[in-house]
């Protein structure tokens, strides 16, 4: 299951600051790439939810939330986003569709 959509927003805007542009599938790599989950997430208990979100508690609305540390680490070496070429794209898909293999 993937997170809440605004869970992963949250974590963009604390990196980048608000009124930032976010492009959720920046978001998205991020977590999946630098996301540990032993060390970079974090639950919080008895946080407060919207009143009709249909995961909090009925009584005080509350919820667990999640908080994801997805950003590069300070000070040290780390590898920059590979950018595929659509020369590359079309190799690949070639590939595949000689192999016989559906996307």
């Amino acid at each position: 299951l993937l997170p809440r959509c605004d869970v992963l927003v949250g974590v963009f805007w604390a990196a980048k600051g608000a009124g930032a542009n976010i492009n959720l599938s920046d978001v998205m790599w991020a977590v999946a790439t630098r996301t540990r989950a032993n060390k970079d997430m974090t639950l919080i208990h008895g946080a407060m939810g919207a009143i009709l979100d249909p995961t909090t508690d009925p009584e005080n609305h509350t919820l667990t939330k999640v908080g994801i540390d997805a950003t590069k680490p300070a000070g040290k070496d780390f590898a920059e986003r590979l950018i595929i070429s659509d020369e590359q794209r079309a190799r690949v898909r070639d590939i595949l569709q000689k192999a016989q293999v559906r996307l």
